[in-house]
C-alpha cells in the first residue's frame, strides 16, 4: 500500500499506481554523506524510494554523518529500508555492494572516490547520477553505462587526488540537489531527461545554467571501445 506520507508529493507529478509502486520497489545508493548527499537523501526519501543505502567515503568506514542520517530516516520514514556500511569501500568489495542497487548517486567530495564509483557503475552496468557542489558552483549529469559517456570520458585529465576544499553555498547545494534528485526519479521510472549526454552547470552567484554536450572518448580506459 502506498503510504499517505508520500501521496501529496507523488500526486504533484500525476504518477499512476504503477509508477508509485516502482519507486517503492527501487533501491538507490547515495555515495557521500555531505551537504549534497543529505539533501538528495531527504528529497528521495520524501518521494517514497523503498530502499536507500548510504556510505560516506571510499577509504573511510561508517561515519557519524551516516549514523545521524540513518537515525533521521528511521525516525521520519519508518517504512524505508535503510542500509549503511561499516567498512571501507574499495574495488574488492565495491562490486558486491553496488550490485544491490538499481541506481547510484555520486555525491562524493573527492575524485578518487568518484572515479572508483564510476568504474563500478560501468562494470556492473548500473546507472549513476553524478554531481558536484562547491562554493557557488555546481554541475550534474547522468551516466548510463554504454549509452552515455562515463566520468573518465568527461574528465580525462582530472587530478584524482584532488578534493573539493571549499564548502558549497546553500543555494548551489539546493539547486544541484534538486536537479540530481529529479534525474534519479526519471531514471527509476524510465523517463528520458536532458541530463543524458549533457553536463549541466550552475552558478548561484549569477543565476546561470549552462549545458555542455558530451561525447564518448573511444580511448577511455573505463568504457572506451578500443
Amino acid at each position: 500500500m502506498i503510504k499517505e506520507k508520500y501521496t501529496k508529493n507523488i500526486m504533484l507529478g500525476e504518477l499512476g499506481e504503477r509508477e508509485k509502486t516502482k519507486l517503492l520497489n527501487s533501491k538507490i545508493l547515495i555515495a557521500g554523506c555531505n551537504e549534497l548527499g543529505t539533501k538528495i537523501l531527504a528529497n528521495l526519501a520524501y518521494c517514497g524510494i523503498g530502499t536507500i543505502g548510504i556510505f560516506d567515503s571510499i577509504n573511510r568506514p561508517e561515519s557519524e554523518k551516516i549514523i545521524s542520517a540513518k537515525i533521521w530516516l528511521e525516525k521520519n520514514y519508518k517504512d524505508i529500508n535503510v542500509k549503511t556500511y561499516n567498512e571501507e569501500i574499495n574495488k574488492t568489495n565495491g562490486e558486491r555492494i553496488v550490485r544491490e542497487y538499481n541506481l547510484l548517486i555520486d555525491c562524493f567530495d573527492d575524485y578518487q572516490s568518484k572515479f572508483l564509483l564510476n568504474e563500478l557503475a560501468v562494470k556492473c552496468n548500473i546507472p549513476m547520477v553524478h554531481g558536484v557542489a562547491a562554493k557557488n558552483y555546481g554541475h550534474a549529469t547522468i551516466i548510463i553505462p554504454h549509452k552515455t559517456p562515463c566520468l573518465a570520458c568527461i574528465f580525462p585529465n582530472v587530478d584524482k587526488e584532488a578534493k573539493m576544499q571549499e564548502e558549497a553555498a546553500a543555494f548551489a547545494v539546493n539547486a544541484i540537489g534538486a536537479i540530481m534528485s529529479q534525474s534519479a526519479v526519471n531514471q527509476l521510472l524510465e523517463i528520458k531527461d536532458d541530463l543524458e549526454n549533457t553536463l549541466l552547470t550552475y552558478s548561484s552567484e549569477n543565476m546561470k545554467l549552462k549545458e555542455i554536450k558530451l561525447s564518448f572518448n573511444q580511448d577511455c580506459r573505463v568504457c572506451g571501445q578500443k
